[in-house]
């Protein structure tokens, strides 16, 4: 099909199949249809190019083509909290209340969040009409003290202080708390000071349920809950700040706000509780993929079409001080937390040595490590370190040429485990992953400084790799076996 024969597209969901369907228009007619299915993949469809209006169901070919995320809707409204209140859609934006301040400070390790205290909050301009209906809204917090009151107030919309008319999300109690007034939801899970949780709250109108995720686990669930019943006018949306008896603050960050209206699912909010970065390398770009938009940069690299999942990153073996960049992963930084980091390799070179991932800070510890690569002999070995020891697994060599799948944890019972096409290799002894509690550089291919590491490489040769390295992600948690064989079969978890 040429370009110009495109003179429309159009993309409809129909409420009685709940199916979705895109077309190309060609002259009036539909001429090529877009079909996706549950496992995330489209099929594209090419009808014959007829003149009649009525479009014909007789195929000329079949085309799969794969795709790494399933259809999502679009989210109504994003509140980055970069030095600013608006919201990224342009439809919900938001006023300061008494000179709103934003902390440098953030989850994604750049821009900004908004600094919330006791007298400080926002308030949104135009209505967000919930009632009635199914929502979620997820967020991060991190709080810098507890007030002497129970509650600490981070949404709310109330209209009066009768059942299912005043929507308020807080921690009460040092716990999360999700309510309409005596129609409520209560976590369970104190939270610490100082430290970075991920919290969704969602509403299930059509199965009337209450929920509260937290990190991504479910937190609470209430059924049999009403919805929202604030009648006209719908009074504004209130972030970092809830009116129940009184006006009750947040104290600490918030940031990156989303809201959409529907209710999202369990794996859904899993994965935007614990997907720090994934970098596909399409479209010959360092783009973040995942939720937080960690975008990377690259230096002396080159991007490929015969990826494993379209475009891939790779090293050339002309270059010698290469690597893909991406600065400033704040959970990863923090001592002792599980981990993940899944990627496809391909090397080039029948000498496999190099770096594949290598972590560093710029804070004053000057901490930094290889933990991915090939030893001298070629060997792939996953290490890390505790107290100037290096704790490693030796994984096998890896085939020049062939697209290989490898999986490296840090788990929830502090033992690195390594994974290669979705087969357990082994695990090391428990150990301490002392990192300085500081956002973390991770480098892709190399040591930001060629060959000349500045730190203990331990087993791993202080060489760049040469090859192509294609879907890398990261993840905040301990990937599950289940979850290891999906990725290592190119299925979404």
């Amino acid at each position: 099909m040429q370009s110009t024969s495109v003179v429309g597209f159009n993309c409809f969901e129909s409420l009685l199949t709940a199916s979705r369907t895109c077309e190309f228009f060609y002259n009036i007619t539909s001429t090529h249809q877009i079909v996706p299915n549950n496992d995330g993949q489209f099929y594209f469809i090419q009808f014959p190019p007829t003149i009649s209006q009525t479009m014909t169901t007789e195929t000329l070919s079949t085309q799969r083509i794969q795709t790494t995320e399933p259809i999502q809707q679009a989210v109504q409204a994003f509140w980055p909290f970069d030095n600013s209140a608006k919201d990224l859609y342009g439809n919900y934006n938001s006023l300061g209340m008494n000179s709103v301040e934003y902390s440098n400070l953030s989850i994604t390790g750049h821009g900004s969040s908004l600094l919330c205290s006791s007298d400080r909050a926002v308030n949104m301009n135009s209505p967000l009409n919930i009632v009635n209906s199914s929502f979620t809204f997820e967020l991060w917090i991190n709080i810098k003290s507890y007030t002497s009151s129970w509650w600490l107030g981070i949404m709310g919309q109330c209209w009066s202080q009768k059942e299912n008319q005043c929507l308020h999300i807080a921690t009460r109690n040092k716990v999360s708390y999700f309510g309409f007034f005596n129609n409520d939801c209560s976590g369970t899970t104190q939270l610490k000071v100082a430290t970075w949780y991920h919290l969704s709250f969602v509403y299930d109108a059509v199965n009337n349920l209450q929920l509260i995720y937290l990190n991504g686990v479910l937190e609470c669930m209430r059924s049999s809950v009403d919805p929202l019943l604030i009648t006209s006018p719908i009074p504004p949306l209130t972030i970092g700040m809830i009116t129940l008896y009184a006006n009750f603050y947040f104290n600490g960050m918030l940031d990156q706000i989303s809201f959409v209206n529907r209710a999202k699912s369990e794996r859904e909010i899993l994965r935007d509780a614990t997907l720090i970065a994934q970098y596909s390398f399409d479209y010959n770009s360092s783009l973040d993929f995942g939720p937080n938009k960690i975008n990377g940069s690259t230096l002396n690299v080159s991007f490929i079409t015969d990826g494993r999942v379209n475009d891939a990153l790779f090293f050339a073996q002309n270059n010698n001080g290469s690597y893909f960049l991406a600065r400033d992963l704040v959970l990863l930084g923090v001592p002792n937390k599980p981990f993940s980091i899944s990627m496809w390799l391909r090397p080039s070179s029948s000498n496999n040595t190099g770096i594949i991932v290598y972590l560093d800070t710029q804070s004053a510890s000057n901490w930094c490590m290889p933990i991915l690569g090939f030893t001298v002999s070629g060997q792939l070995i996953a290490q890390n370190t505790q107290a100037g020891r290096t704790i490693n697994v030796t994984g096998p060599t890896l085939p020049v040429g062939v697209w290989t799948h490898v999986v490296y944890v840090y788990s929830i019972a502090r033992r690195l485990l390594l994974y290669v096409n979705g087969t357990y290799i082994s695990a090391t002894v428990v150990f301490s992953r002392n990192t300085p509690n500081s956002p973390i550089n991770l480098y892709i291919g190399n040591c930001p400084l060629g060959n000349q590491c500045h730190c203990s490489v331990g087993s791993i040769a202080p060489k760049q790799y040469y090859g192509a390295i294609d879907e890398f992600q990261v993840y905040s948690r301990e990937l599950s076996v289940n979850d290891i064989e999906n990725l290592s079969n190119l299925s979404n978890i």
